[in-house]
């Protein structure tokens, strides 16, 4: 698929029992599952760093499923059980998410509240980072964007 990235969740175990988690690039994907894609905004709020690098990236997709386990592994809260314990209370999830995160950035609980609503069909789609990001159906998303 010409111009679009596919990502997949990927749990690696460690030797001390610990789990390094992620995405990585994936050949493809299976047009008989949800998906979340993401592409460029074009709002002129988003900074030129942002920007850019999401010009850069393009189109990407991963599946619902992949989305929720990612979600999962990074807070121990299925989607539904994230949504309810902190749709309610954004300001305390980004300072929770400050304190856990290292590499933190202003918003993050914001986008994590968004992917939750998109697996729950709670949004049709949000934007943060420079990125838009819908949850689609797997063939009407293949069925627009055929390889070439």
């Amino acid at each position: 698929m010409s111009g679009t990235k596919f990502y997949s969740y990927k749990e690696i175990p460690q030797k001390d029992g610990k789990v390094i988690f992620g995405w990585i690039i994936s050949e493809n994907l299976s047009s008989d599952q949800d998906l979340i894609v993401s592409y460029s905004s074009k709002s002129k709020k988003v900074s030129e760093e942002d920007a850019a690098w999401s010009r850069e990236e393009g189109v990407s997709a991963s599946s619902v499923a992949d989305y929720e386990k990612y979600l999962f592994a990074l807070t121990g809260l299925s989607s539904e059980d994230f949504l309810e314990k902190w749709s309610e209370n954004p300001g305390s999830l980004e300072e929770n998410r400050r304190s856990l995160n290292p590499n933190y950035r202003e918003g993050e609980g914001s986008l994590l509240l968004g992917v939750a609503a998109l697996l729950n069909n709670k949004k049709e789609k949000f934007s943060k980072f420079g990125r838009i990001y819908k949850r689609v159906n797997g063939n009407v998303f293949f069925s627009k964007y055929k390889k070439k």
